[in-house]
């Protein structure tokens, strides 16, 4: 039996039609929420639907229109998948931090569904071009076909967007971060601005900010070493800590210990890839450019550049940069170790360079604990056993085959056991006598448990939803680095709105640094001291 024949034009007419309707539901969901009108609907479906035959017209070639069409298929189901399943949208920072994820967490987004997924598309497509023959003329009718059918698409969408111009004007301006959901030129899009800013932008030299970096009197005039421990948690959201108010009891130990926790801090970025650069950066949320700043000089390298010892201890992947110049330590899995399962090291791992640095520090030091925290899909694997206290918990990463509060459960857990780390981190610097030593602990940014069908981070800022957004940040300080520092409990206000912003200026300031790019109105202990930091 010969095979069926089709033309490519209809076969592209066909794809492009069901991608734009099958796969874009819930791009067509927020859609309707928006605009309550079936004649403007229809016109976005041809709109779509058209700039998927301009991308299929582009890949129409002889040798190449299978596999690209096949590659092209395989993106957007996983896209689609991923959509649905967490609610996500795909922007080029949602690309970089799934690039710049390690393995082992990027194994935990591998469900099931997903690897059948990954087998069914390429199977399926197998199978039709094996009964069915897409007919595609050679290059130099094909050039002439493809320019044609290119030009003529572009004048419909031009004709399309001039009918309902006011609409679209109007979704362009007002509702730019649905266009993520837009499948699969969400992801084209996403790709193509990583690529230019990877390899457009030139690579700058590393240079310094700032011209002055030197230990002030805070530090000079002290009989005892500074020590601060800055703790980096993970997807921590300020809502479910019971610091912040939160009902469940997710921080009994940290409340008995004198902490302050701040209630209104906001994020840099909704993920690890953006926030981390950002909150270590001497420029704010609106400032920041991942591409211009990354080589510029951070608050670390300004603490090492006044002559403090500074160490990276990385409980996750890795610094994002920030490290780059600066002692680091990796935790690897370590089979003897008991803190150590499936791969993995839990984070009370990084208590032991802790402890060492506090035996055999010599000077004023900082040390940065990068933690696992409560990074997802995988919850339950973030803690031991003995910190499954909320239950049932979800032990899939399909988190929307859970019900909702087995998701919050084993999240809850991964507060619970962040509670016990950082209250350990206070016990090891309430005994030690060698330093004046306090602790600061901020999250990179929040997380959606299942709210409004969203799951994980990553969304883009302005869709975002405060969870991901709002996070928790926490200091103690012994009454040697109170007295140092000449800080206070009643010039510590817990209440006002802080950002990330607040963390660059705030720590200089903790260790008495003097640099010229200290902004006191982002300090948070400036009322502490009225004559400056």
């Amino acid at each position: 039996m010969s095979p069926i024949r089709i033309s490519v034009i209809s076969l592209n007419l066909a794809v492009s039609v069901a991608m734009a309707v099958i796969l874009n539901l819930p791009f067509w969901n927020q859609f309707e929420t928006i605009y309550d009108s079936p004649l403007f609907t229809a016109s976005a479906v041809l709109l779509l639907s058209s700039l998927n035959m301009l991308v299929l017209t582009l890949i129409s070639w002889r040798r190449i229109y299978r596999p690209l069409l096949g590659l092209l298929l395989l993106i957007s189901c996983s896209g689609a998948y991923f959509i649905h399943s967490y609610g996500i949208a795909i922007d080029s920072n949602m690309l970089r931090n799934v690039l710049e994820t390690d393995p082992a967490e990027a194994f935990e987004l591998i469900t099931p569904t997903m690897v059948l997924l990954s087998v069914s598309v390429p199977l399926v497509l197998l199978v039709f071009f094996r009964n069915v023959k897409v007919v595609i003329p050679v290059w130099h009718r094909s050039l002439i076909h493809n320019c044609g059918l290119f030009i003529t698409i572009s004048a419909l969408c031009a004709g399309n967007i001039f009918l309902f111009y006011q609409q679209y004007a109007d979704f362009a301006r007002n509702h730019k971060p649905v266009r993520y959901f837009v499948l699969p030129h969400n992801v084209l899009w996403a790709s193509s601005s990583l690529a230019a800013e990877q390899f457009q932008t030139p690579i700058q030299p590393y240079r310094q900010i700032a011209q002055q970096s030197t230990p002030g009197p805070l530090l000079t005039d002290s009989s005892k070493p500074s020590l601060l421990v800055l703790v980096v948690g993970e997807t921590a959201r300020a809502a479910n800590f019971s610091l912040n108010g939160y009902p469940r009891q997710t921080n009994p130990k940290l409340s008995e210990l004198g902490v302050t926790s701040y209630q209104q801090v906001s994020a840099c970025g909704t993920s690890t890839a953006v926030s981390l650069p950002c909150m270590f950066s001497a420029s704010s949320r609106t400032e920041y450019d991942h591409q211009a700043d990354r080589n510029k000089e951070n608050l670390l390298d300004l603490i090492a550049r006044a002559g403090l010892k500074v160490l990276w201890v990385d409980n996750n992947s890795g610094c994002k940069g920030v490290c780059e110049r600066i002692e680091t330590l990796e935790i690897k899995h370590q089979p003897e170790n008991p803190n150590c399962i499936d791969g993995e090291c839990y984070d009370e791992t990084m208590l032991s360079p802790l402890a060492e640095v506090i035996n055999n520090s010599q000077g004023h030091t900082v040390v940065v604990l990068h933690q696992k925290g409560s990074h997802g899909p995988a919850y339950d694997r973030r803690y031991p056993d003995t910190f499954r206290q909320f239950t049932p918990v979800c032990e899939t990463s399909q988190l929307s085959d859970c019900a909702q509060q087995s998701v919050v459960n084993a999240y809850d857990n991964t507060i619970l056991y962040t509670d016990h780390l950082l209250a350990r981190i206070i016990s090891m610097l309430n005994q030690q006598q060698r330093f004046n030593s306090g602790m600061l602990y901020v999250s990179d940014h929040g997380e959606s448990l299942g709210e409004n069908n969203l799951y994980l981070h990553g969304m883009p800022y302005a869709l975002a939803p405060d969870f991901q957004k709002q996070i928790p940040m926490i200091s103690w300080f012994d009454e040697g680095f109170k007295q140092q520092h000449q800080i206070t409990t009643e010039c510590q206000n817990d209440t006002l709105p802080l950002s990330h912003d607040h963390l660059f200026h705030s720590v200089l300031s903790l260790l008495g640094v003097k640099t010229e790019l200290y902004q006191r109105e982002l300090d948070l202990f400036s009322v502490c001291r009225p004559d400056g930091h």
